[in-house]
Formats: structure tokens, C-alpha cells, sequence
């Protein structure tokens, strides 16, 4: 056991981890001891982290699918600046006050939507996608739609999420949604010229390593080119 293992097996824990710069509350977290110090040792979302620091711009208008409790959405507000803008999706509720509390703890403006977020621009909303209902997991940072149990939320298109937050031009797309980026595989995500930076999570276990595989070229066919990739992380930029 190390030194900076100690006061977390004897129950004190910090106030808060650091992630490149950003608070994290690890006091009184509703997290699970392994996923609090999975955050104290800085390895929570590392490659979404890493390709974020290098795509993302000062000024950018940033939509993210599967904010969680705010980690990523904290690192994209500081990265787009006060010239820029993000407008995160999160279908689990009881997230919402301890996503507040991430953004607050480092004064921090990023808007929430708790709804399903369709990875296409426009509707309608394929069948198969808007029978799924959203299913968080206790004591975790996850969840995902799949099948019909969870919870029914409202499925909408990028465009429509857009709207809402008027904002209908984004310029980059940030997105960890648990397999539903296999929707590419069925349907052209369709973009706007606008959008010129995606950051997407794959998840090959979830959806097999050749839907995986179709999902990235179905955004090359879009005019995106790789611009980075670190393990199941990919940056495309156009």
C-alpha cells in the first residue's frame, strides 16, 4: 500500500482529485471507494482527456453525449473559454445535482439536458433506437439504453438538442454513449458543415470490433479525417 493509499483505506478522504487542472469532490461522493481513488490517481477518461486537450478550441460550441457528473464537461468549459459554449446530455437524473457540484466547484457554466441523445442530426429517431429505454448502474459513472427496461426518456436528434439549447450550430461533438454509436453503422449521421471536430468513445465489447470499425468510417464518408486516436478514442476532424 502506498503513502497516498493510506488515508483512504482508513476512511479520511481528500476534498477534492485533480484532473488536468480540475477539481474533482471526492468528499462526500456518492462514488464508490474504487472509483474515488480511480479518480485520485488521475485515470478516469484519460484518453477522452487527452485528444479533448488537443482538438477542442477556444471558442468552440461543443454538444456532449453522456456528460455523467460533469468531469469531461468541466474540461471542455475551460478548454472553449467564455467565447465558447457547451450544452451536455445526461439521461441519468440523480446525477444532475453532483454534476452542479463539479461545476460549481470550479466556477464552471456548462448546460444540462436530461434526455437520450440520438448521435444524428436529423429525425426522425430510428425505431430501434427510440424503443430503448436508459438503465443507470449504482454507485458508478455509467449507464446505457438498451432494450425495453430503465427508465423512458425522450429520444432526440442532435439537431433537435441543438434547438433547445440554442444553439444550432456546433462545431464539435463529444460523445461516450455505451454502443449507441452503432446507429452509423444503419443510418448517415448527416452532420452540418458547422460541425467540424467529433471525439468519440467506441466500444468494440459492447457492438463487435466490426461495427466498431464501420461507426469511424461512416464519419470518414463525412468528410472527417483521424486525427488522433488513443485506445478505443477517436478525434476526427474536417
Amino acid at each position: 500500500m502506498s503513502l497516498r493509499d493510506l488515508p483512504t483505506r482508513i476512511g479520511i478522504w481528500p476534498e477534492f482529485a485533480r484532473l488536468d487542472g480540475v477539481k474533482v469532490p471526492i468528499q462526500g461522493s456518492f462514488l464508490a471507494p474504487r472509483m474515488r481513488r480511480h479518480l485520485m490517481r488521475g485515470g478516469y477518461e484519460r484518453a477522452e482527456r487527452k485528444l479533448l486537450a488537443a482538438l477542442i478550441r477556444q471558442g468552440d460550441r461543443v454538444i456532449e453525449l453522456g456528460a455523467s457528473m460533469g468531469i469531461v464537461s468541466t474540461l471542455l468549459a475551460k478548454k472553449v473559454g467564455p467565447s465558447g459554449r457547451v450544452v451536455s446530455a445526461e439521461p441519468n437524473r440523480a446525477l444532475k445535482p453532483h454534476f452542479e457540484r463539479q461545476l460549481a466547484a470550479n466556477g464552471e457554466k456548462v448546460d444540462l439536458l436530461a434526455l437520450l441523445g440520438c448521435p444524428l442530426w436529423e429525425g426522425p429517431v430510428p425505431e430501434e433506437i427510440a424503443m430503448q429505454r436508459f438503465s443507470a448502474v449504482a454507485d458508478s459513472l455509467s449507464g446505457r439504453a438498451a432494450g425495453e427496461g430503465g427508465e423512458p426518456l425522450p429520444w432526440v436528434t442532435l439537431k433537435e438538442l441543438a434547438e433547445r439549447a440554442g444553439m444550432p450550430e456546433p462545431t464539435a461533438l463529444v460523445m461516450d454513449v455505451e454502443g449507441g454509436e452503432q446507429v452509423w453503422c444503419d443510418h448517415a449521421p448527416g452532420f452540418p458543415s458547422s460541425l467540424r471536430t467529433i471525439i468519440v468513445e467506441v466500444h468494440p465489447h459492447l457492438i463487435g470490433e466490426v461495427k466498431a470499425a464501420t461507426c469511424i468510417q461512416a464519419l470518414v464518408r463525412e468528410g472527417f479525417e483521424l486525427a488522433a486516436f488513443a485506445g478505443t478514442v477517436f478525434g476526427l476532424t474536417r
